[in-house]
């Protein structure tokens, strides 16, 4: 039993992933395409798989992926604002000085996000060509709708938790919508409580 169980649990994380970035690409087209070129940002896969595959894990925690990626952004602008002094090796002395402050910064604030250090690289190469204003509003969008879209398929499946913090809410919300008894049975699986 226990086995067949990891098979789907493995197979539920890779369809939520895979959907979850294809949702991602779709809302952000129809939302952003006259604005922002490109609409998908490339660490939002990578951000997917943690979400998915390890959904209990802290780095995939709502705070860490939010927090990752809003400090990613904001330090890449400011990276891609220093003067170019060293012309070839400009960008690869900034990426270190970037991803440096990048990972102090989420460390002593508790939003590690691993991905991130790929959106502030994206946004240190592409500000002065994207806009300053669009890059942060593009990576808001991609982060918004990754945790939107991974807390509702996360909703629909009693043994995982996401966020950490929303797992006894998660039964009550389901039971009182008549899912949770459904998805137990499909599952075989019980709340904390019934265990």
């Amino acid at each position: 039993m226990k086995h067949s169980t990891l098979h789907l649990d493995i197979w539920i994380s890779a369809f939520g992933a895979g959907l979850t970035i294809t949702l991602i690409g779709f809302l952000c087209e129809s939302l952003t395409s006259s604005i922002f070129q490109p609409v998908l940002l490339v660490s939002m896969g990578a951000s997917a798989i943690l979400i998915f595959y390890r959904p209990h894990g802290d780095l995939s925690q709502p705070w860490h992926v939010f927090g990752g990626h809003l400090f990613a952004v904001l330090l890449g602008i400011l990276g891609s604002k220093i003067p170019n002094l060293i012309n070839s090796l400009h960008f690869i002395y900034v990426s270190g000085i970037v991803i440096m402050l990048m990972l102090l910064i989420t460390h002593y604030l508790h939003c590690v996000h691993p991905p991130s250090g790929g959106t502030a690289l994206f946004v240190l190469l592409s500000a002065k060509q994207i806009g300053y204003f669009q890059l942060f509003g593009l990576v808001l969008l991609n982060v918004a709708l990754i945790l939107l879209i991974a807390f509702i398929i996360h909703l629909f499946s009693p043994h995982r938790r996401y966020p950490n913090s929303f797992h006894d809410q998660k039964f009550q919300l389901l039971q009182s919508l008549g899912v949770s008894f459904l998805t137990q049975k499909i599952f075989c699986l019980k709340s904390d409580k019934e265990k």
